[in-house]
């Protein structure tokens, strides 16, 4: 017999309107994790600044960082702050999701998904951090393409949104294991399917890269790939993992059932 979500004890069945009305306030409530953490980011919005800054300043001057429009500084101030409370406010909105989706999981299907939230948040950092970490080398690649006498005056505004968008893109693209993990517990990935496919797929990366990656030079496109490729490799662990508990799983129930059948 399968396992049946748990009862919510005494609380009353909760109809389609009541579920959008708290998805709403959910939602609301994640909004609002988001404004204060972006306001309160612009107390440091000088500091974010700086260390956004610093992979460009590492290169000397070879490279100068300069302000075209008058509301560009504010618009990146503004920028840094929005994705900065996003990041802050990540556990409050990890929470009104697990507070909405969990009533209606499996006691098994609940601690996974406590794995999974956590996998997630800390894989998009890992990967934002390893994209930081390479800016220094990328930017360097990307000055050394330069030519003798054209100076290397950037727009602050586009620096700061070429170097954002570079770590977004690699958090992004590092929740791969946990993507395949879900398809493996759905049963729509199998570990025989991945390595198939393996060669497709490290073409496919290499299109992903190019696509998500800000900046259309070789360098960038290969230093995303690369992770990508053993993200891939590490998938099919996980999905292998996945299956050999399913198989253990099945064994276990046909070996319950036959003992359940000779004592009967």
């Amino acid at each position: 017999m399968s396992e049946a979500p748990e009862s919510r004890g005494g609380e009353r069945v909760m109809s389609f309107w009541d579920h959008l009305e708290e998805l709403r306030w959910r939602i609301i409530k994640s909004i609002l994790a988001v404004l204060v953490g972006g306001t309160a980011s612009l107390v440091f919005s000088d500091r974010l600044l700086a260390l956004l800054m610093f992979p460009a300043h590492s290169l000397g001057e070879r490279v100068r960082l300069i302000n075209l429009t008058p509301l560009s500084m504010v618009i990146v101030r503004l920028y840094i702050a929005f994705v900065a409370g996003i990041v802050v406010a990540l556990p409050v909105v990890v929470f009104q999701l697990w507070g909405f989706v969990s009533p209606g999981l499996y006691r098994r299907e609940r601690r996974a998904i406590v794995w999974v939230l956590v996998s997630t948040m800390a894989l998009f950092a890992l990967g934002a951090a390893l994209s930081y970490a390479m800016m220094p080398y990328l930017l360097r690649f990307l000055v050394s393409a330069g030519y003798q006498g054209v100076e290397n005056a950037w727009n602050i505004r586009e620096y700061i949104g070429f170097l954002l968008g570079f770590m977004t893109a690699f958090g992004v693209v590092f929740e791969l294991p946990v993507v395949i993990y879900i398809l493996s517990v759905a049963g729509l990935v199998t570990p025989a399917f991945l390595r198939r496919y393996r060669r497709h797929a490290y073409v496919l990366v290499f299109i992903v890269a190019a696509v998500l990656t800000p900046s259309p030079d070789p360098f960038s496109q290969i230093a995303m790939a690369v992770p990508l490729v053993v993200l891939f490799e590490a998938s099919i662990f996980v999905s292998a993992s996945v299956w050999k508990r399913k198989a253990r799983r099945r064994l276990a129930q046909i070996e319950e059932r036959e003992h359940a059948s000779a004592e009967g």
